[in-house]
């Protein structure tokens, strides 16, 4: 490319990228207040969820809130909901003002992080239409529908600036350390395990780099380290200490994939890196025709994208600027660390490839800035690699009218509307005009239609288990689902495809028949005059007894079922009888087997036994010796939460044994 084509060109993106940046905010703008009604999702309703809990008990951290994973929600888009609860109706409009700060976040440290490159004013201009332009519908929910990982990325980016400005800021040395402290106590509070691998190991890999070199002093490091090590580590105290007074649903283990569960999870990450970059063409589109032609556009694209991109930031690494080898000693960091997890262990469903390649989009979004401004700019790339790559910025960039009105386009005709009349909209005013207003459903259905009635109709998430609705406690709250939380009617939402989940007549024998069931739809709403919260299985306490009397639902991997009882006859062994997988809350109980058992009991029949966390604690047990009808009972003592309970039954073979029924019960006062 010769000087003079460059300088046309530079001329020209001067004029045309300031619009082309308003355009794509505007488009943002509509995406985040129009077209984000027709897939706005149950993930992201919870934070407008979260806040309404914390009002409600007027706890930051409700005591009983159940976090995942360790997760703890200390800043993030829930926080933006809190200040206009006063105000305005907990509804979708709030769910709106927390993404429209969220989205000015993620801009601003996209501002700082390019910044930080020190490039020119067109090239900052470029990387910022590249990170307003949404790229992809997928993109956009990550980034700035869900809001969840544009947090992390603004996070991250905010850290990276402030801790740069604590190496090299001469007037305000001590301001920019206190800033880093507080980013630094924020993340860790938030989740240290994942403060660690997204932030604190890239932080220290990009800030060891930088220090060898030779403008560096060392008094500077070991100040900016030290504020960065001081707020992490009260961060993990603050962590450790609030997890004590809330509910914590802990993820499983992560383990190590083999072999083939390894290239499994390169084809759905490369799968998934294309639909981030709106690289593969929808199965319905016609090949020969203006839209298959943007099609293979965007597919050439995302595939130069993927060969490009690694290879500007791998040029940027060998740069002698101190601020663009941090940032890219950082980014390069960032992304490893968690494609490492992502291709080796369990950390994603692989059966999912747009959920498993989430974890890579905040550090996408920094290697997509440094690729744009390398590429306008033409650091460290050759004249061909440049005119590529500025090829591939100009699709990128120019990509917010078909990723941001997709979904619209897709359902609607009719001009904008503050609310759209979706089918959720339209479930949620039947709902309200038939005078429902507490009820429960599937998770992807109860957060959402909650938030889009305002509150003015309350779902709560539940999943079934042997026909039953059970709560599914994972981001919500405990007091939900206590019967004394709502007196009056409640609903049953279900969809024709969740018919057959439900065991309706053992609910009518339940909770009595039906007050009357409506239909919308696809939809059927059974009403019943009781709160469904009132099944005894909710109660975590065993405030009642509860009985588990044997179905053919009932677990178990041998016997048979006789009609009243699993069976398992002579020179069976294995587990005749496990679950409910429930959580008990402390205290003491008392768990009773009804045993049937024949044959010589010379050398036992088995055991019974109480096991939590799947199993893996064993809680009572006691060994099966008496012939025919008996009860075993087991008293359990427990003063923390326990989760996954099961009630266990084993035959070692040596005769018959039936099980019929086991009672949970509060133990009775010495």
């Amino acid at each position: 490319m010769s000087n003079t084509s460059a300088a046309s060109l530079r001329r020209l993106a001067t004029r045309v990228l300031p619009w082309l940046l308003a355009v794509n905010l505007a488009l943002l703008l509509f995406f985040l207040v129009f077209d984000y009604q027709t897939i706005f999702h149950s993930d992201t309703a919870v934070r407008n969820l979260l806040a309404q809990e914390i009002i409600e008990t007027g706890r930051y951290f409700p005591p009983e809130w159940n976090y995942a994973n360790g997760d703890l929600w200390v800043l993030f888009t829930h926080t933006f909901v809190l200040p206009f609860l006063p105000l305005l109706p907990n509804g979708f409009g709030l769910h709106i003002l927390s993404d429209l700060i969220t989205a000015a976040l993620i801009v601003a440290g996209g501002g700082l992080f390019i910044k930080l490159l020190d490039v020119s004013g067109t090239a900052r201009l470029a990387a910022l239409c590249v990170l307003t332009a949404g790229i992809s519908i997928l993109m956009a929910e990550h980034v700035y529908g869900q809001g969840a990982y544009g947090s992390m990325f603004y996070s991250g980016a905010f850290l990276l600036f402030c801790y740069w400005r604590t190496l090299y800021e001469d007037s305000r040395p001590l301001a920019w350390a206190g800033a880093t402290l507080l980013i630094a106590l924020l993340l860790f509070w938030s989740n240290p395990l994942r403060a660690a691998v997204m932030y604190a190991l890239p932080l220290l890999a990009a800030a060891v780099t930088v220090a060898r070199l030779p403008a560096a002093r060392a008094y500077r490091h070991w100040r900016a380290a030290l504020a960065f090590a001081a707020g992490s580590a009260v961060g993990v105290l603050l962590h450790i200490v609030t997890l004590k007074t809330v509910q914590n649903l802990p993820s499983p283990p992560l383990q190590w994939l083999d072999f083939d569960g390894m290239l499994h999870s390169v084809k759905v990450v490369l799968e998934g890196l294309l639909l981030l970059f709106d690289g593969t063409p929808r199965w319905d589109s016609t090949v020969t025709s203006p839209l298959g032609a943007y099609r293979l556009l965007r597919l050439l694209a995302a595939l130069a994208l993927l060969w490009l991109m690694p290879r500007a930031l791998g040029r940027l690494l060998r740069s002698e600027h101190p601020a663009r080898l941090y940032c890219a000693v950082f980014t390069a960091t960032a992304a490893a660390l968690p494609l490492l997890l992502l291709l080796t262990t369990t950390l994603a469903d692989m059966g999912s490839p747009d959920g498993a390649v989430r974890y890579l989009v905040p550090s996408l979004l920094c290697m997509l800035l440094i690729f744009a401004a390398l590429a306008v700019d033409g650091l460290h790339l050759s004249s061909r690699e440049r005119i590529a790559c500025l090829a591939v910025v100009t699709a990128l960039a120019s990509s917010a009218a078909i990723a941001y009105t997709f979904p619209y386009r897709l359902f609607f005709l009719q001009p904008p509307a503050l609310k759209l009349p979706t089918q959720a909209a339209r479930l949620v005013a039947f709902l309200q005009q038939n005078g429902l207003r507490y009820g429960y459903s599937t998770f992807w259905n109860a957060g959402k239609l909650t938030v889009l009635s305002a509150h003015g109709v309350r779902i709560r998430q539940v999943n079934f288990e042997h026909g039953l609705p059970m709560p599914m406690r994972k981001l919500s709250s405990n007091r939900w689902y206590d019967p004394d939380y709502f007196h009056g009617e409640t609903f049953l939402l279900l969809q024709d495809n969740e018919l057959q989940s439900a065991d309706l007549p053992l609910l009518a024998q339940r909770l009595g028949e039906p007050v009357r069931t409506l239909r919308f739809e696809d939809w059927t709403v059974i009403v019943y005059r009781r709160n469904i919260a009132e099944l005894s299985e909710w109660d975590r306490g065993a405030r009642q007894p509860i009985d588990y009397a044997v179905t053919e639902h009932t677990p178990h991997q041998l016997g048979t079922f006789d009609g009243t009882r699993l069976v398992a006859p002579p020179g069976a062994a294995g587990a005749l009888h496990f679950g409910p997988f429930r959580v008990l809350v402390p205290g003491s109980y008392v768990v009773t087997f009804d045993i049937d058992t024949s044959g010589d009991g010379a050398a036992g029949f088995g055991t019974v036994d109480v096991t939590a966390s799947g199993g893996t604690r064993t809680l009572a047990r006691q060994e099966i010796t008496a012939t025919g009808p008996h009860r075993i009972a087991l008293r359990v003592d427990t003063t923390t939460v326990l989760g996954a309970v099961e009630f266990r039954v084993f035959t070692n073979g040596k005769g018959r044994i039936a099980i019929s029924n086991v009672r949970l019960e509060r133990a009775r006062a010495p």
